[in-house]
């Protein structure tokens, strides 16, 4: 699952992470293009979905050596991202339920829309934009930020 926001560990090294510093080794140097899936039917099943997102992760690893990134559009500027496990086709959740690139001042991309940046070759994704993460009080849009995630493996 990805569980470390490397934020603060930046933070308190002086420096942002680096895709280098997360590299897997055999990997594929190549930066990583999120597989994107229509929405599908409004009747489609859960696990009709997720058969559609597995399929889509079919075509080769695009993160992390033996991820790919599948991405569903949940609205005008906003991207539903999950991970899937290309050998065991294992499907892992972000921590959050999209991300966008509002409501974010328009020089906050220096001109790239990209709003997710990572490598066939390493463990690191940074996340640009707005995400959208359920609280008590329901789903909210959280500030514009770059977030950094490292993928771990958890025994």
């Amino acid at each position: 699952m990805l569980v470390a926001n490397l934020f603060p560990v930046a933070a308190q090294r002086k420096r942002l992470p680096r895709f280098g510093d997360y590299r897997v080794a055999g990997a594929r140097n190549e930066i990583g293009k999120i597989i994107g899936i229509d929405r599908g039917d409004y009747k489609e099943t859960t696990a009709q979905f997720r058969k559609r997102v597995r399929a889509a992760a079919n075509s080769r690893p695009n993160f992390a050596g033996h991820l790919a990134i599948v991405g569903v559009s949940c609205g005008m500027i906003c991207l539903n991202l999950f991970l899937v496990d290309v050998a065991t086709k294992r499907i892992y959740d972000f921590p959050f339920l999209g991300i966008a690139d509002g409501p974010c001042p328009k020089d906050f991309y220096h001109g790239s829309p990209i709003l997710a940046d990572f490598r066939t070759n390493s463990r690191l994704i940074v996340f640009r934009g707005s995400t959208e993460e359920a609280g008590p009080e329901g789903v909210q849009d959280q500030p514009c930020s770059y977030r950094y995630y490292v993928w771990r493996k958890l025994v």
